[in-house]
Formats: structure tokens, sequence, C-alpha cells
């Protein structure tokens, strides 16, 4: 299938300090479809994404001898100009994982029963709620702009000796 262009919203739009607003920063970006599991195994960046054992299976391995792997589609993305994708979009059906991690590092990202794309790049995987991948693609702007929501983490309780220590400063 041949590159196409395609622009991109983020969710999240970048607040632009001089205006003192958000700001469409008119991403564009060329995306490639593909429905070959094959082609996804061999792609660099399925290779490197940290995704768990269990979202790697439940993407493209059949549970047990009934279903079909759960990947329905995908899509190559690159910057414009450029000759190697940086992510890959991939439409999800019955991946069985209900709640599951499909990722642990850099953050935990567990896949719901409503999350039918994900969106993957050799650091982060990201599950996207629905199966449009325009709605996927907004998110991975997000993720170029830099407007990706940090996931929330608790502070850890100070030991007690450390609490003492620190009170002195």
């Amino acid at each position: 299938m041949p590159w196409v262009e395609r622009p991109i919203t983020p969710r999240f739009p970048p607040f632009h300090p001089e205006r003192g607003g958000t700001y469409d920063p008119g991403l564009r970006v060329e995306t490639e479809k593909f429905v070959d599991s094959l082609e996804l195994l061999t792609s660099p960046i399925w290779q490197l994404a940290p995704l768990t054992k269990r979202g790697r299976e439940a993407v493209l391995r059949p549970a047990g001898d009934t279903l079909r792997a759960a990947l329905v589609a995908g899509w190559r993305v690159r910057q414009l100009g450029e000759a190697d994708p940086f992510a890959l979009v991939l439409r999800l059906k019955d991946h069985l994982m209900h709640g599951r991690l499909v990722s642990a590092s850099p953050e935990r990202m567990p896949l719901e029963f409503m999350d039918r794309c994900l969106v993957v790049t050799a650091t982060q995987v990201i599950a996207v709620h629905g199966s449009d991948e325009t709605w996927a693609l907004s998110q991975l702007g997000d993720v170029i702009v830099g407007t990706y929501p940090a996931p929330r983490r608790r502070a850890r309780p100070l030991p007690e000796g450390d609490a003492e220590a620190l009170s002195w400063l």
C-alpha cells in the first residue's frame, strides 16, 4: 500500500506562551496500512516496544484453535520526508486481555475491553479506547508535541529516619 499524508490534531493542544493559549501545531505524518502479522513481527518498532509477553501474544497469536489473532489492521507512521516509520497504530478485535497489562514500562498500561487500538513506539505503548485510527493518531500527536498526560504517581512515604533527617534541613 502507498504512503498517505494525514493531518493529526492532538487531543491536548500545546500551550503557546506568546499568544497565551493553546494552538493547533499543524502536525502532518504519512501512514501506510498493513494487514499482515508477519509485517508486524519484522518491524523494528514492534521488536523494541516495551510490550508484555501477554500483550504480544494477544495481538499476534490465536487464543486456542477457535480464535484468530486480535490484529485486524495496522498502520506504520512516519514523519514527512523521513524514510523510516517511528510508530505503529494497531486495530484489534477480541484481544481477550480485559484489564491485563499490555505494557509495564515506562508506565503500566492495561488493555481494557473497549480498547481496540494500540499506539506503539519503540519506547511507549498506549491503549486507545475505540477502534478509530484517527483517534489513535491524535494520541500519537500528544506524544509528538509533548502533551500526552503522564501517569500520576503516588509519593512513597519516607522511612522514619529519613523524614527526621530531612526535617533538620
